[in-house]
C-alpha cells in the first residue's frame, strides 16, 4: 500500500488512541492518572536521594601536610570514616575538621618548606570554596604566594 492508500488507516488508529487517552483522563478527574503521578514521585525521589551526598576532611592538625578526603558518601558517617582512615594511614594523630554536603569543599596548604599554615571551606560552588580555603590559609600565616589548593570536591551534581 501506499503512504496515501495507508492516511484513512492511520486517521483511524489515531482516533483511537486519543479517545482512549480521552476515557482516562476523564476517568481521572482531570488528573493525568496514577501512572503519571507515580512517575513524578519516582523522579522526586531520584532527585532527593542524588542531593542526598556527603563529603569529609581530616587532617593531621600538628602538621597539616596529613590529610584525609572523601567526597560523594550517601552518610555523613561514611564520609567521616573513609576521611579519617585516609588521613591515619599518614599520620597516627588526625581529626576530622570539616564535612559537607550538597557543596564543594576545597583545603589549601602553605606550599611554604616547614610551614604549617592551611585552611579548609565549603561554599556552593568549587570557586568560592577555594577562594575561601585560600584566604584562610593566609589568615593564619600562609603567603598569598604559597598557599595553594591541595585538593577539593563537589558532592552536588
Amino acid at each position: 500500500m501506499s503512504p496515501d492508500e495507508m492516511a484513512p488507516y492511520q486517521v483511524a488508529a489515531d482516533k483511537c488512541v486519543a479517545k482512549a487517552w480521552l476515557a482516562k483522563w476523564q476517568g481521572s478527574n482531570g488528573n493525568l492518572g496514577s501512572e503519571q503521578t507515580s512517575l513524578e514521585g519516582k523522579r522526586k525521589a531520584k532527585r532527593a536521594k542524588r542531593q542526598e551526598l556527603f563529603g569529609s576532611l581530616a587532617i593531621d592538625k600538628a602538621k597539616g601536610t596529613a590529610y584525609g578526603w572523601a567526597v560523594g558518601y550517601r552518610t555523613q558517617t561514611e564520609a567521616d570514616e573513609a576521611a579519617q582512615g585516609q588521613c591515619a594511614s599518614k599520620s597516627g594523630s588526625c581529626t576530622r575538621v570539616m564535612w559537607f554536603k550538597n557543596s564543594c569543599a576545597s583545603y589549601a596548604i602553605d606550599a611554604a618548606k616547614a610551614s604549617t599554615a592551611y585552611g579548609w571551606a565549603y561554599a556552593k560552588t568549587k570557586g568560592e570554596a577555594d577562594s575561601r580555603a585560600l584566604q584562610e590559609c593566609q589568615t593564619k600565616g600562609g603567603s598569598t604566594a604559597q598557599c595553594l589548593i591541595r585538593v577539593w570536591g563537589c558532592t552536588s551534581d
